[in-house]
């Protein structure tokens, strides 16, 4: 054994030499010599003397490589000489041989029994195989996963244990496959859908109570959080009234979302968007889910990347995915592998330079944007997994919290139990989540954006009698006519040139409504769905406009006393209102069902008005809403004047329409 003080004393002098402007010094023999025995007798004053040696500007990376070509020189040697380990006792064998060496007595270990040796490893470590022949080892209540190169590194750690240098690449090869065939096979981790891995225990979501970390559970994810059943989350629940604005709605999906995010459950089959622009607390409310979850159990996979295997390979063993979005291809989005993930379906993954293996995810998506993007898939598989949770609220200048998010960390355990809440509520209806009106039209909002045609179904087709005849060509050419009026976006431009597109949407269009998809018959070269039929579309839509909420038709337009009429004319898609001098003043009618009324209160205006409903959509060509131009002129409009000014009148479909021309 080299005394530690003339290890130092060596270490330090070859310190003073290299400072001094002799670079080669620390790499000397004798420098080399004095570490490598320092190391194998006193592993603690071995990392002082590497700290000193830095300490006087020798390169880390240098020293480390030239200790290692030193030691593998040294262990050459005595390989060769045969003077690795001293005469072995007989005791030492019997102890070596049953770990799973061949010894010798002057030479020590020559080489592994791969059974034995398997069979040590498995005493030593908590192993089990699962498929693709990926390991997990069990420590702190969890198992984790290990990549090949991980347990190589950790079995040649406990050869070199044994006795440093004697370890061979051949050996490698053969107890690698044998361990893979010896240890417990598990067909898949986080099976257990019931039990959250918490740091404490394992918590039961059935009974909200904490049992013992046990490794049959099989759970390769564990959150770092401990339970407290009395824990709240005063602060956490003010931030989701305030950002939310009191909608109690949302708040009871965010609830239950967040207690979904905590298991390696996915029979909801939803991925999660948060949506709307910035300083509206979504960034905070993603860091204070991805704590609760665990950031050690949080991947970060952006959308358009979830194609590739590599990059899924991040997913393995993660409960969630949180992904900023705000570039997005122009080709627009592939879902395919997001509605995999969404629905816990197998995907392909591949870790580099490792064979590729399928995967049963169990990690939640969940994506936050400033606007939703352009998506290639138009179907009902891909809009029924979307929870579009809209964020409106936006905070300025002294609303913004700066240490907001600190406090609210304060309350995990607190968060912890609020989430679980909504996880009880999500079990109790089979993982249906609440509804919410804001909720809901999103993501109505984004289907239609995104497939036109669904608002094209919604309003002009709906089921018949079995006689009724649906036309092929006709019901291609409504919607390219519709599209003219409603302004084309640019699905619904090529959706209107390109029949296959159109009819590809119309199908799903039919499913989003609840109606029968077509089976396309063909009579003397007609092609139609029979139950089906088009509704008229003027009338469908002055329908629209007349009725109220109830359905009930509306009383002719009426506008009130004590506002002056100016007021209501200050923009172009109103200037059809006018304002007459007569001293008479009972109010303005221009639409209606009874002409005849319409006609006796037409210019019975002044500067004041009783009563106003005013809530009528209407077009900057001042027809109304759903009513084009083309149509109107088509319906060949009477024309009249009455005390100065000029009126045109209508039948469209049961109404008599009045405008002011």
């Amino acid at each position: 054994m080299l005394p530690s003080q003339e290890a130092r004393d060596v270490i330090e002098r070859a310190g003073e030499q290299f400072k001094a402007g002799d670079p080669g010094a620390p790499f000397e023999r004798d420098v080399l010599d004095a570490l490598l025995q320092t190391r194998k007798d006193a592993p603690a004053e071995f990392q002082r003397l590497k700290v000193l040696l830095e300490g006087y500007g020798v390169p880390k990376r240098d020293f480390n490589e030239a200790l290692k070509q030193h030691q593998e020189a040294e262990d050459k040697n005595a390989a060769r000489s045969g003077l690795l380990e001293v005469t072995l006792s007989a005791g030492r064998i019997q102890d070596l041989e049953r770990k799973g060496f061949v010894c010798d007595p002057v030479k020590g270990i020559t080489d592994v029994y791969p059974n034995l040796f398997a069979q040590h490893v498995l005493q030593t470590l908590v192993l089990r195989v699962t498929r693709g022949e990926r390991f997990f080892l069990y420590e702190h209540g969890v198992w984790r996963p290990l990549l090949d190169k991980q347990l190589q590194r950790m079995l040649f750690g406990m050869i070199q244990e044994e006795q440093p240098g004697v370890w061979r690449p051949a050996w490698e090869s053969s107890y690698m496959t044998t361990l893979a065939r010896l240890a417990t096979y598990v067909p898949e981790f986080d099976a257990n859908k019931v039990h959250l891995n918490l740091a404490d225990g394992m918590f039961n979501t059935e009974t909200f109570e904490l049992e013992e970390h046990d490794p049959d559970f099989h759970s390769s994810i564990q959150t770092p959080i401990g339970y407290d059943p009395d824990a709240k989350c005063p602060r956490f629940l003010q931030f989701l009234n305030e950002i939310f604005q009191g909608d109690q709605q949302i708040i009871r999906v965010v609830q239950e979302m967040m207690g979904y995010c905590c298991t390696a459950e996915t029979r909801a089959h939803k991925m999660f968007i948060l949506e709307g622009i910035g300083s509206n607390g979504k960034s905070v409310l993603l860091e204070v889910i991805e704590r609760l979850c665990g950031k050690q159990n949080v991947s970060h996979v952006a959308m358009n990347e979830l194609n590739q295997p590599f990059t899924r390979a991040e997913l393995v063993g993660k409960l969630l995915n949180v992904s900023s979005e705000n570039e997005f291809s122009e080709k627009g989005l592939n879902t395919q592998q997001i509605k995999s993930i969404a629905a816990g379906d197998p995907i392909r993954v591949e870790n580099k330079f490792e064979k590729g293996f399928s995967y049963r995810p169990v990690c939640k998506l969940l994506f936050a944007m400033n606007a939703l993007p352009a998506t290639l898939d138009k179907t009902h598989g891909f809009f029924r997994r979307l929870v579009i949770i809209p964020f409106r609220r936006v905070f300025k200048g002294a609303e913004a919290d700066k240490m907001l998010l600190e406090k609210l960390l304060e309350e995990l355990p607190g968060i912890f139990n609020f989430a679980m809440e909504g996880l009880k509520r999500l079990r109790a209806t089979d993982f249906a989540f609440s509804s919410s009106d804001a909720i809901q039209q999103a993501v109505a909002d984004y289907k239609c954006e995104q497939n036109p045609v669904i608002s094209f179904v919604a309003d002009y087709v709906e089921v018949g009698t079995p006689t009724d005849r649906l036309g092929k060509n006709e019901v291609f050419e409504r919607f390219q006519t519709w599209c003219r009026q409603q302004g084309e976006t640019d699905f619904a431009s090529k959706a209107s040139r390109n029949r296959k597109v159109f009819l590809t949407a119309f199908r799903t269009a039919l499913l989003e409504a609840g109606l029968p998809t077509p089976d396309w018959t063909s009579s003397d070269g007609w092609r139609y769905a029979p139950g089906l039929k088009l509704l008229d579309a003027r009338k469908k839509d002055l329908a629209a406009l007349f009725n109220d909420l109830d359905g009930n038709p509306k009383t002719p337009v009426r506008v009130t006393a004590g506002k002056e009429l100016d007021a209501w004319v200050e923009d172009d898609t109103e200037e059809w209102l006018y304002e007459d001098e007569s001293e008479d003043d009972e109010g303005l009618l221009l639409l209606g069902t009874d002409f005849e009324e319409a006609e006796r209160q037409a210019v019975e205006s002044a500067s004041h008005f009783e009563d106003i409903q005013f809530d009528l959509n209407y077009l900057p060509n001042r027809v109304f809403r759903g009513l084009g131009i083309s149509e109107w002129l088509d319906s060949k409009p009477e024309r009249f004047d009455l005390d100065d000014y000029r009126f045109e009148r209508t039948i469209v479909g049961e109404y008599e329409v009045v405008r002011l021309a």
